[in-house]
């Protein structure tokens, strides 16, 4: 049977840096499947099935990746104690996570690589192929062993030769053809391409932002995006930039219009941007509302409202016509004056 792989335009949210005075208390996650109503429509929006997780795995936003094996999304669900995982599987044409076609190829249980890069581009020859790899895996004591291998997609799936040269910070990746670009997530960090051809990597160039940030990448089409997310509550940022590859230079973008945020739900449908959800910053409240950019017109219009109990750290992936959000994370403040954080397993449709 020929396998089906989707190549998707998905961005992997990275988890935010906390301050030192920061308090984070992680609540388990309630396990049960919840009951599954396509009629619970609100707008386009409508509430499709979640996995059912064993009660000691949990589902934490930087435990979250997706794409393709079999036609199916792929959810990894990570062990509180080992940072282990375990895949479950979501097929869009049945709307459900029963075992299908290429599950039993799977690895059963493996250590999770978090915050893995993945860019989508053509090679020169015209093929099209995704460089994935990158990352880090969680020591049980929370220590990060960051990670430099990478495989091509499409081409082989041998890990490829030279690593990846960047800091061991997490990083953002996009793709513009016919390179693999991977944004180190710190101030001023460099933006490394991957030329497939010549089988190198080179630095050329740097973020426009000269703080601490988070950036969300995006890539449309052929052109990419980033937006800066402050590490820091007391200093927000929501510029936008459009990366230039003729001249490896960054282009200031209308920004963003909404409230400045930290751990914002992004991806990419139709050519168009999409960013929102998250926590205020400052003031930590949970936000919903949704946005899209038309790199066409450079203008932001408010498209929705996410219906989901999470608000930071979602997940959303485009396929076809619809786009699949959820997961994530409850994050309220505690007597403490730090976070209280739920993981949530609801799981949702949008056709915009």
């Amino acid at each position: 049977m020929r396998k089906l792989v989707l190549v998707l335009t998905s961005t992997v949210l990275l988890a935010a840096c906390k301050t030192p005075e920061e308090v984070v208390t992680k609540v388990p996650t309630v396990v049960e499947e919840p009951p599954v109503n396509l009629a619970n429509v609100m707008g386009n929006w409508a509430r499709v099935a979640s996995p059912t997780i064993e009660a000691d795995r949990y589902m934490s936003a930087d435990g979250l990746t997706f794409s393709g094996s079999g036609g199916g999304l792929v959810f990894y669900a990570v062990d509180r104690n080992t940072n282990r995982a375990v895949q479950k599987i979501f097929y869009p044409g049945f709307d459900d996570w029963q075992p299908r076609f290429y599950e039993r190829d799977l690895p059963r249980e493996a250590p999770m690589r978090f915050d893995l890069f993945r860019a989508s581009f053509n090679t020169p020859a015209n093929r099209s192929v995704a460089m994935v790899g990158g990352g880090y895996y969680k020591q049980p004591n929370g220590e990060r062993f960051f990670l430099k291998t990478f495989y091509i997609e499409n081409i082989d799936g041998y890990t490829w030769e030279p690593p990846y040269p960047g800091a061991d910070v997490p990083a953002s990746s996009f793709g513009v053809s016919p390179y693999g670009y991977i944004l180190e997530n710190k101030a001023n960090g460099k933006l490394w391409r991957f030329d497939t051809n010549a089988i190198r990597w080179e630095a050329v160039s740097n973020a426009p932002v000269a703080k601490d940030a988070r950036f969300v990448a995006f890539d449309a089409g052929e052109r990419a995006f980033v937006i800066a997310e402050s590490s820091n509550w007391n200093d927000p940022l929501g510029s936008l930039y459009e990366f230039m590859p003729t001249k490896n230079e960054w282009q200031p973008r209308k920004p963003f219009p909404g409230d400045n945020r930290r751990r914002g739900l992004a991806f990419v449908h139709n050519n168009r941007l999409y960013y929102g959800a998250g926590q205020s910053a400052p003031g930590q409240k949970p936000l919903r509302d949704l946005w899209s950019y038309d790199p066409a017109t450079d203008n932001w219009q408010k498209v929705a409202d996410y219906p989901g109990a999470g608000t930071i750290s979602l997940v959303g992936v485009s396929i076809g016509g619809s786009v699949y959000i959820g997961f994530g994370q409850q994050a309220l403040t505690n007597a403490n004056k730090g976070e209280t954080i739920t993981d949530v397993n609801d799981f949702w449709r949008l056709r915009p």
